[in-house]
């Protein structure tokens, strides 16, 4: 490949995120490095490439090693040995079982995990992913019923997904690599996890913060994690094998083409879910997505409410940037809540987005309008609802992929388990 564009670095720098495990394979030098193995500890040499320094060694010590391949060939055997179907990989299954030792050093691969200092061993790439596929079983079908699992599996593996925003939108992710499990995930966002965030997000203490020294060799202010980081971390904690785009730097002009329509280092998205919480940001990842003809998803938590809205770009070119405005007034309120910021013309901003319904929503509404105190200046939110918004963007997607059709908005109020939908179905 000839040398790289700045725009191509990035993408390189995102998918080398900071702290992203390293894969070694006993036996051989990989892109990161040597493992060796000694009576009790393992020793990893990382390429000097790795390290921008010297060539540095790393020493495991057993209280540091953790192996996973007991537990994935487990779950393998359980699953498959009663499914009615796939007997060819039973029989493979069964051969592996049949040379596989416990406590095989060399079997499989580690990662190690740089910012806890953890080596795990992992089964082989192919049965570790299947691992994580098994339970899901034939629950995602098209609508005639034609395709077979391993052709649904073909098209999650090749699926693409870009997540704009890692709030809400890291609990998207997650759910989308628990129920889809693409080869390949983009993630963006430039803000910082704090301990606020947990009341919509799942985080423990390693999601939010790094060690003290990992804090000072990274230069991480406060020891905080970047959100698109830790969320790359966390998905890679269960699937080391996933090529995960992190924009630690957020989506913004130098990079949105990339983003959405790719280049010669990361792949272009499918399909956009757009979560940020910046105006510009949402007209210009809509934008971009209709030049590049990419279908935008947007979930949003009401409250008690989960809306959605999905933008049709692939479908038709010419459609507007949000359900029933057009882009000229959209722009104008857009430029309104810019030049003369107010609770008005911030409200007919929002409704632009997502409509008028959202004053309804108990409340969400009465809190957004004045009606109730606020205790925060943070936009209110519920971890439950941002739970059940990511199942429905995961749902939607795997369906869509499928040959499903959704409503262009619809509203799912799980206070009194009551739908709406609006538009056609797309």
């Amino acid at each position: 490949m000839k040398s790289l564009t700045p725009e191509e670095e990035k993408s390189q720098a995102y998918l080398d995120y900071p702290g992203k495990p390293k894969i070694f394979e006993p036996g051989k030098i990989t892109y990161h490095g040597e493992i060796t193995f000694g009576r009790k500890n393992i020793l990893l040499d990382l390429k000097s490439e790795e390290t921008g320094k010297k060539p540095k060694s790393v020493t495991i010590p057993p209280e540091k090693q953790y192996d996973l391949v007991g537990a994935t060939l487990l779950g393998l055997n359980d699953a498959l040995v009663r499914a009615e179907k796939g007997a060819a990989l039973r029989d493979k299954l069964e051969t592996v079982l049949e040379h596989y030792q416990p406590g095989d050093r060399k079997y499989g691969v580690y990662v190690y995990y740089p910012n806890s200092g953890d080596l795990v061993q992992y089964a082989p790439r192919e049965w570790h992913r299947l691992a994580l596929v098994t339970s899901n079983s034939t629950l995602y079908l098209d609508p005639q019923r034609q395709l077979g699992w391993e052709e649904v599996r073909a098209k999650f593996d090749n699926l693409l997904i870009a997540v704009a925003g890692a709030s809400v939108g890291s609990n998207v992710a997650r759910a989308i690599a628990m129920d889809v499990r693409p080869e390949k995930l983009k993630i963006g966002d430039p803000n910082l996890f704090k301990v606020s965030n947990a009341n919509r997000v799942w985080l423990s203490y390693e999601d939010i913060i790094v060690s003290n020294a990992r804090a000072q060799e990274l230069l991480y202010p406060l020891g905080l994690k970047n959100k698109a980081i830790g969320t790359a971390e966390n998905i890679h904690k269960v699937d080391p094998f996933m090529d995960i785009y992190a924009y630690f730097e957020g989506v913004d002009s130098d990079n949105l083409a990339s983003f959405v329509g790719g280049n010669r280092v990361e792949p272009a998205a499918d399909v956009i879910v757009e979560e940020t919480d910046q105006p510009d940001a949402k007209m210009a990842i809509r934008l971009e997505a209709r030049k590049h003809g990419k279908r935008v998803l947007m979930v949003s938590d009401i409250g008690s409410w989960v809306q959605g809205d999905i933008r049709p770009f692939d479908l038709e070119p010419s459609t507007s940037l949000a359900y029933d405005i057009s882009d000229d007034e959209l722009f104008e309120r857009q430029k309104a809540v810019r030049e003369k910021p107010s609770l008005e013309t911030f409200l007919k901003f929002i409704e632009g987005w997502i409509g008028p319904e959202f004053l309804k929503s108990g409340e969400f509404g009465d809190l957004i309008t004045g009606k109730l105190p606020k205790w925060t200046a943070s936009m209110p939110q519920l971890g439950s609802t941002a739970g059940v918004a990511a199942g429905i963007v995961a749902e939607i997607v795997a369906r869509s992929a499928l040959g499903y059709k959704f409503p262009e908005r619809f509203i799912i109020d799980k206070r009194e388990l009551k739908v709406q939908s609006f538009g056609e179905l797309i």
